[in-house]
């Protein structure tokens, strides 16, 4: 069994069987994955306040078969805004598991207008992008499914799911 100390953003939270947790964390040193914490969601736990969504904290992580989280230490926070939670949902569907890459920690940890950033580091540069349409140079929405842009014009006669796209003003 091996052990890991790192830092880490929660990306998302959501219950496991009866009074566990699963966490899906994007560290520094493990890049995006999915860990468990034993009786998380009881009322007594000690990690769980530690480990919400947009919380930065220092983890110890045991590997056997998974990821369990040991101990947390939140130590911040990112801002609790719009895009925030657009960026997270960002990495979350775009960035594999286990591949760690320092840019996009760094961006994520330290970033003010963090969605931009984060997807200039995936690759995705905004400011270089046009609709995938018509080829307008300041597309508004991206497409995380598709990994493309849409200007407001296109994204107003598209008859696919709305909640695909991910918008760049607001």
């Amino acid at each position: 069994m091996r052990e890991h100390f790192t830092e880490a953003i929660v990306l998302n939270r959501e219950p496991s069987f009866e009074q566990d947790l699963r966490v899906l964390l994007y560290t520094r040193a493990l890049g995006k994955i999915s860990a468990k914490i034993t009786s998380g969601r009881r009322i007594t736990s000690k990690l769980s306040p530690h480990l919400d969504i947009l919380n930065i904290a220092k983890i110890r992580l045991a590997e056997g078969g998974g990821f369990q989280i040991a101990d947390a230490l939140k130590i911040g926070s990112l801002p609790l805004t719009p895009e925030s939670f657009r960026t997270i949902h960002v990495i979350e569907e775009s960035v594999i598991f286990s591949e760690p890459d320092f840019r996009l920690w760094s961006a994520l940890r330290h970033g003010g207008n963090t969605l931009r950033k984060a997807l200039a580091v995936l690759g995705f540069d905004p400011s270089l992008a046009s609709c995938i349409r018509c080829g307008y140079a300041r597309p508004r929405y991206f497409s995380v499914w598709a990994s493309d842009y849409t200007c407001s014009w296109c994204f107003a006669s598209l008859g696919s799911p709305h909640h695909a796209y991910v918008d760049l003003l607001v």
